[in-house]
């Protein structure tokens, strides 16, 4: 929510406000519908995504938002939940007047709504996908998912820095990732990953799993969480702490709009 990306496709709501002498009228509900209506009619807005507590998302269902779950925010002593509101698939791009013979026509060469991303194996190195900026590596490009008929982008380009961390276990030993997404090292050698902080509301989309169980379930250390795209659900792509605001996303399961 503190940076702005020119040219977006998601929304940040921080609050509505209301006076208190104004409060209990609607007020709020409709400045929200308002403001939605005016997104929709701009037609560049994918989403409208926000954080509150529990006694407010009945406010914002009625605007319609849907409950995603849990927030891993932490910011005071009160839990925070996320919201979203989908305005329109980012594949559904409005094309008025444009011939059918000539719409067909590129449909038939491009079916897909995303160009086809390139993968961490076809590139020399993941140095090839950085830049330097204020000392440290970042992403160059948008980083996006690599199902086919997704290629939701999950990060804008200069979002995410390189780090090179131990690699961790996202899949239980018995159990292979879906065949999009490569394995990892073995459990403790290092690996390259994208580290996302301070909030989640960096991504454009990202979905989080339910606290992963730990070993001893009275253990005091927080429990895993891990990353998924949210438009189609293909994952694991990374983990985070329970309650932290640091988001490791392993780089060579993730595409590159090159």
């Amino acid at each position: 929510m503190f940076l702005h990306v020119p040219g977006g496709s998601s929304v940040c709501i921080h609050a509505v406000a209301t006076a208190p002498q104004f409060q209990r009228r609607g007020i709020a509900l409709s400045l929200l519908k308002e403001y939605l209506t005016r997104l929709e009619r701009d037609g560049t807005v994918e989403r409208v995504l926000l954080i509150c507590h529990e006694d407010l998302v009945s406010l914002y269902e009625k605007a319609g938002f849907e409950l995603v779950g849990r927030s891993s925010v932490v910011h005071g002593a009160r839990e925070w939940f996320e919201m979203r509101r989908i305005l329109r698939s980012s594949t559904q791009a409005s094309v008025p007047s444009i011939p059918q013979n000539v719409l067909a026509a590129a449909l038939s060469v491009r079916p897909n709504a995303h160009p086809r991303a390139t993968l961490l194996p076809s590139v020399a190195g993941v140095n090839e996908l950085v830049i330097e900026a204020d000392g440290d590596r970042i992403n160059k490009y948008p980083i996006v998912c690599v199902q086919d008929g997704c290629g939701g982008l999950i990060l804008q380009a200069k979002t995410a820095r390189l780090r090179q961390a131990p690699s961790v276990q996202l899949e239980p030993p018995m159990h292979p990732p879906p065949a999009k997404l490569p394995p990892l090292p073995p459990l403790g050698e290092s690996a390259s990953w994208w580290l996302v902080s301070p909030s989640p509301m960096i991504f454009d989309n990202i979905a989080f799993s339910r606290p992963l169980p730990t070993p001893q379930p009275n253990a005091l250390e927080p429990r895993i969480k891990l990353l998924a795209c949210a438009i189609c659900d293909l994952g694991p792509i990374g983990w985070s702490l329970e309650g932290g605001s640091e988001f490791w996303v392993y780089c060579g399961r993730v595409g590159y709009q090159m």
